[in-house]
This record gives C-alpha cells, structure tokens and sequence, in this order.
C-alpha cells in the first residue's frame, strides 16, 4: 500500500509540474500573439492618422494601400493563429520560401517604423530561398527587425 501511495504521489508531481509547464508555454504563447497583432495595429493606426492630417492625395492613396497591406498580413497572423490552434491535428507544411519577398514584405510593412527610428534596413542581394513556413519565418524576422530598432 505504501509503495502505491508513493507511485500516486509521484505522478501526480510529475502531473504538476507537466501542468505547469503548459501554464508557462501558453503564457509565452500569449505573450508572443499580442505582440504579433500589436505591431500591424500600430502601423494601420499611424497610416490612418496621417490620411486624417494630409491633404496631400497621392500621399494619402499610398498609405491607403500600406493600411490594406498591413490589415492583410494581420489577416494571415489569425488565419495562421487558427491554424496553429488545429497544429495538434495536423502538421505544419514547410515549402520553399524567398528570403528576398519576405524581407521585402517586411520592409514594406515596416518603412514606417523604420523612418521613424531612423533606421536602415540592408538587404543584400543574391539571397537564397530556404524550406520553411513562411508566415512563422515572416513573424520571426519582424520580431528581430523590431527588437533591433527597439533595443539599439
């Protein structure tokens, strides 16, 4: 009885500290989705506040389409968002990806931001393409592209 008591106990520590690790990835999980949607948010705010003071209509048509752009990749980060609520049932599909459109969509959707730090993005041509998942390769360089601006 006490050797079972004992195995009982066992697991249910190991059961715990499985609960709280779970606890600790869906914190980190949380913590990088918010940060994910805050970004594009931040650009379609700014964008829309500079239509609101322009009268400048070529200036206001570009950062119309900087709005759609970046209110589009937001659509894919909860497109992708969903999709990775389903990662348990399904497996991710890595395919060749362009380093080069992808830094380009980034920098895209970021020129904002980089002027407004006053940074310089350089992108060296000839890049390879490399086998991956695109949106999570999309939101890992904007994730270190905005660090670096933060944190330089």
């Amino acid at each position: 009885m006490r050797k079972h008591n004992e195995d009982v106990g066992r697991r249910a520590a190991e059961h715990a500290a499985q609960f709280q690790d779970t606890v600790k990835d869906l914190h980190a999980f949380t913590y990088s989705i918010a940060h994910g949607l805050r970004a594009p948010l931040r650009h379609m705010r700014g964008f829309s506040q500079f239509l609101l003071n322009s009268d400048d209509h070529e200036a206001c048509k570009k950062y119309a389409q900087r709005i759609i752009a970046v209110s589009a990749g937001m659509d894919i980060l909860i497109n992708d968002l969903l999709s990775y609520s389903r990662l348990t049932l399904e497996e991710v599909k890595c395919e060749p990806v362009s380093l080069s459109s992808v830094l380009a969509r980034i920098r895209a959707t970021m020129e904002e931001e980089l002027q407004e730090c006053n940074a310089h993005l350089e992108i060296e041509e000839p890049l390879p393409s490399v086998v991956g998942h695109e949106t999570s390769l999309i939101h890992a360089l904007s994730n270190l592209i905005s660090n670096a601006m933060k944190f330089v």
